[in-house]
């Protein structure tokens, strides 16, 4: 009963990285309480809380959310993509 129940949380948490990766790189997603997506929105969200120049730290974080997500859900470097998330999830 354990595998079961890992695999739903594991598609969850990747579902929601893809969802999120491609809200910030390409905007989809965007709506009444999302906001508007895309790297312009996302660069300047990180320069206004100090993250210097701020189209690098979205390229960054969105793409490290996009791809491990994906790698996540998928199963292949699971505990390197899940480390990389959660040491760029923090900013």
């Amino acid at each position: 009963m354990i595998g079961p129940g890992l695999l739903v949380l594991r598609l969850a948490l990747a579902t929601v990285l893809v969802a999120h990766g491609s809200h910030e790189l390409f905007g989809l997603f965007g709506g009444p309480g999302a906001g508007p997506g895309g790297l312009t929105q996302t660069a300047t969200h990180f320069a206004s809380i100090g993250l210097a120049p701020g189209i690098f730290f979205a390229v960054l974080i969105g793409v490290v959310r996009l791809a491990g997500g994906a790698l996540i859900g998928v199963g292949y470097f699971t505990r390197w993509a899940a480390l990389a998330v959660a040491v760029f999830e923090g900013l």
